[in-house]
Formats: C-alpha cells, structure tokens, sequence
C-alpha cells in the first residue's frame, strides 16, 4: 500500500524536525562528567549536580588527611563521593553524545526495562520487543529522538538516587571482595 503525498510530506517533515532537535542537542554545552544538555554548565564544566559532588571529594578528601576519631567513616564517606563521580561519569557515557551513538533495538528495549524497573519494580514489561521496536521506529534518529526522551527519565531518577545508587554498588562490591578472600583462604 502506497503512502499519499501528504503522508509522505509529514514524514519527511517528522524526519528533518528530529534531525534538527538532535543537532541542537549536539550543539549544547554539557557537563563534562555526566553530558547532560539539559543542564547549565558552569565555567568549571560540570552543572551544578556533578559540581556539587566535585566540591564534596574537595572537602572529603581534606576531612580524611585532617586527623580525626571517626577515620573509618570519613574513609566511607569520600568512598560514597567518589562512587557518585563515577556514577555521574557512567551517566555520561551512556546518555552522552547521543548524536553519535547507535541506538538499536535491543539498547532501545533495555532502556524501556530500566524505566520499568524504577517506576514500577518491574524490568520485564518489554522483555523480547525489539523487533516490534524496530518495526515502530525504522529510521535511527527516530530511535536516538526516543532513547534521548527515556534518557532525559532515567537521568532524573539517578541524580535523585545517586547517593544511595553509590553506597548500594559499593556495599555489594564490599561483600564480593569478602566473599573472594573467603574463598581463597578455604583453598589454601
């Protein structure tokens, strides 16, 4: 079945305005840790969120070489910071220069799940959708425009959470490397 020209003529116009509204977002200043286009970026770089962090490592790292009786949680404290710079660093590498990158279905239906699974607990909702994605948007600035939507959520919901997100990833990184050492001291 063969499109009218109408039809044509607003798919062409569809198309020319995504085109548009992702060089403008190419062309917008981001931070330099967490690329965020949606943000003000400061004379530092960074937006205020990641700056923010950035002045918390400054003064954490200062707390620890300062003698004090709490040693163990000030350690844990510039730990929780410094995970939440390398959070923001992640951020940036997966929503960042979204003009660039390839977003095909499955990184497409992957991003729907993690949606899911921050707003309702579920990750399965889109479980085996990506070929349906790929027939709803064929084109790749249709699937960048959309992976940049659910990106703009996703990012909100991380800077809301980072903290927790940061003392969550390093205590399980704690239990791993004492279940590693468990492990090696039964070996011997």
């Amino acid at each position: 079945m063969s499109k009218s020209k109408a039809e044509v003529e607003w798919l062409e116009h569809t198309e020319r305005s995504i085109q548009n509204t992702l060089e403008c977002i190419s062309a917008t200043p981001n931070c330099n840790w967490c690329k965020n286009p949606e943000k003000r970026v400061y004379a530092t770089g960074l937006c205020g969120h990641c700056y923010r962090i950035n002045r918390q490592i400054a003064r954490m790292e200062s707390r620890v070489s300062s003698p004090t009786k709490n040693k163990a949680v000030v350690d844990w404290e510039l730990r929780v910071v410094k995970k939440k710079r390398d959070l923001a660093r992640s951020e940036g590498r997966r929503y960042g220069e979204i003009h660039k990158q390839d977003v095909d279905d499955l990184r497409l239906e992957l991003a729907f799940s993690e949606l899911g699974r921050y707003l309702i607990g579920r990750s399965d909702l889109f479980h085996g959708e990506n070929s349906f994605i790929s027939m709803a948007l064929p084109n790749h600035n249709q699937r960048r425009y959309v992976y940049y939507l659910i990106s703009r959520l996703l990012r909100e919901v991380e800077r809301k959470w980072r903290t927790n997100l940061a003392e969550s990833e390093l205590l399980w990184e704690t239990e791993r490397a004492s279940r590693q050492s468990l492990k090696k001291l039964r070996g011997k």
